[in-house]
């Protein structure tokens, strides 16, 4: 029962931390999008 249990808790963190690099990702591609819109409204205007 020990040992599923720390197995658990270390797929938890692992979960957690794929987590967190993802939604990092996904706000870094979000920023780079304003800027490539923000680079495209300036280049038309």
């Amino acid at each position: 029962s020990q040992s599923l249990m720390a197995g658990y808790i270390e797929a938890m963190n692992t979960w957690k931390a794929d987590e967190q690099e993802l939604n990092e990702k996904r706000q870094s591609l979000s920023i780079r999008l304003e800027q490539i819109q923000q680079q495209a409204v300036e280049d038309m205007g």
